[in-house]
């Protein structure tokens, strides 16, 4: 049970963190271009803190998942 919900945590947090590099840098296989606006640019920046903090607790979160014995 906590295996398969790490392994969706995990992909669901790949596929966010793919989406959210594709619209800041490009991805082709996404068909994004990376060619942003200095606004979007700016707004990219102002939201870094969210997106590095919200990136870090799910990381502490798969760890504790990771790490967690059921008691028998």
């Amino acid at each position: 049970m906590r295996r398969h919900l790490r392994e969706n945590i995990n992909s669901t947090l790949d596929e966010w963190s793919r989406a959210h590099n594709g619209l800041k840098y490009g991805d082709r296989g996404l068909g994004l271009s990376g060619k942003n606006s200095p606004k979007i640019d700016a707004l990219f920046e102002e939201s870094k803190p969210y997106y590095d903090s919200i990136k870090s607790n799910i990381d502490i979160i798969l760890l504790g998942l990771k790490s967690y014995h059921h008691p028998t």
